[in-house]
This record gives C-alpha cells, sequence and structure tokens, in this order.
C-alpha cells in the first residue's frame, strides 16, 4: 500500500513552505522533519510517499522520496480525530530516517511536478466520494422522514421537507455530473485543473448541505452513533478541508479564468 504525505504542521495550504528535509549521503537519502495528516500511513506493509526539500529553491527544490513505515527512525502516530476513524489518520516524525537514493520519483526537483499530477486526480476521487455520502445522506434522510410519523403523518409529507430534499437531489445530481464532465476531460488526457476543483468545492458543498439538513430531519436521533448522519456530516466537514481547501479550489478557479 502506497501513501502520499505533504502536509506539515506549518505547511497545510502553502505545501511548497514545507520544512522536511532530505540530503543526500553516499547511496541514501537521509530524511528529517515532521508530517501530518498521512492518512493510513500506520497501517502494516505501507510506503509513504514523503514530499522532502532537497534544496532552498522554493518549487524546485522539493523531491517525492518514497519510505516504507518500517524504516528505522520514522515513528508514525495514530491522531484522535472525528473523521476517518475506519481509515485513521497520522503524525509522521522522521529523524535520520535512511533510505536508498534509488527510491526518489524521478530526479531531484521534480517533486512539485509529481504532486501536481497527483492532486488532480486525488481531488476529482475525493469529488467522486463526496457525491456518493451525499447520495447516501439524502437517501437515509428520506427513508427516514417517510417511517417517522409527526402530527398524525409521515414527516415526508410535510412541504418544507420535501422541498428541502428536493433542493438537495437537485444539488446532488448537479454535483454528479460535475464529476462526470472532469472525469471525461482527464479521461481524454486534456487538461481539467478548473474542472476538478469545480467538482471538489461543489460536491463538498453539497455532501455538508445534505448532510445538515439530514441531521435537522431527523433531530435528536441524528446526535446518535447508531444513526449514520452524524457520521455522514462531520465526514462532510472534512470534504472542505482535506486534499486541498474550498478556499484554494476558488482560488484555481479563479485562475483559470484569468482572474
Amino acid at each position: 500500500m502506497k501513501k502520499i504525505s505533504i502536509t506539515e504542521p506549518n505547511a497545510g495550504s502553502d505545501a511548497a513552505g514545507l520544512r522536511t528535509r532530505a540530503v543526500q549521503d553516499g547511496d541514501s537519502w537521509i530524511i528529517n522533519g515532521n508530517k501530518v495528516f498521512c492518512s493510513g500511513a500506520h497501517l502494516p506493509g505501507t510506503v509513504i510517499a514523503v514530499m522532502a526539500r532537497t534544496s532552498e529553491d522554493k518549487h524546485k527544490g522539493l523531491s517525492m522520496i518514497l519510505v516504507p513505515n518500517t524504516t528505522e527512525g520514522v515513528d508514525v502516530r495514530k491522531l484522535d480525530t472525528i473523521v476517518r476513524r475506519s481509515l485513521g489518520t497520522t503524525e509522521i516524525f522522521f529523524t535520520d530516517a535512511r533510505v536508498p537514493v534509488e527510491n526518489i520519483i524521478g530526479q531531484p526537483g521534480d517533486g512539485w511536478t509529481v504532486v501536481g499530477s497527483h492532486l488532480e486526480w486525488e481531488r476529482l476521487s475525493l469529488a467522486a466520494t463526496y457525491v456518493g455520502n451525499a447520495r447516501t445522506a439524502l437517501d437515509d434522510t428520506i427513508r427516514y422522514t417517510k417511517d417517522r410519523t409527526q402530527f398524525g403523518r409521515p414527516l415526508s409529507s410535510f412541504q418544507v421537507l420535501k422541498h428541502r430534499m428536493a433542493e438537495d437531489e437537485c444539488e446532488v445530481e448537479a454535483a454528479r455530473l460535475l464529476v462526470y464532465s472532469a472525469a471525461t476531460k482527464l479521461a481524454r488526457g486534456e487538461k481539467a485543473l478548473k474542472e476538478v476543483s469545480m467538482a471538489k468545492v461543489f460536491a463538498a458543498k453539497t455532501a455538508f448541505r445534505v448532510a445538515t439538513n439530514g441531521m435537522q430531519a431527523l433531530g435528536g436521533y441524528a446526535t446518535l452513533p447508531e444513526y449514520d448522519m452524524e457520521r455522514y456530516f462531520r465526514e462532510a466537514k472534512h470534504g472542505m478541508v482535506g486534499g486541498g481547501t474550498n478556499e484554494i479550489q476558488h482560488s484555481i478557479i479563479a485562475k483559470q479564468m484569468g482572474l
């Protein structure tokens, strides 16, 4: 299993500001630094693709190096987060971690280019998961409101809830089509930076809105762990940050618009 690790405590949206360093020593790279929010890095058999600084140039000084999580000097600690509990996300400490020089992906300084191509696919896959999460949250809301009776009739018969769910249905479908549009361009080998960011930001907002409406429809039961809605709500909020914040996506879209 392979995981990519870019984010650091002081380098999130400004990924090129990372401080983890890799210094070549003969036939090895020696890595020192600290990474955070690398999901699944603690799992057995995992190899971490670590973005590290190999020279002082902000972008061209970045390289991607493969580091098995069993490497001496690598300390992986699972974080107690409110999201991704089934997989888990981690903080990683590198203290003179030594790996073979051939573990570098491409050439020294290729890291920023490698990440650029990776993030486009990662964000598209995230957008697709948000659409799936929103669809599931809405389906659960519909099922609950049909089964739950108040004032002598099902909740689904009340106009305020019907209209809210109808609006959710429109947005879920729109998010799905945005994902398909971006995926089609990438499948054709075309650039889709704007389309991917549009799909991700819209799908993340949709998942959060649908889950929020679901929480409202389920009322007090939505706060209980035996109902899945509270999990949809937590995961949807994470979607507005993970893989590039909504604000960063807006900046990418605006740049592609020539603004």
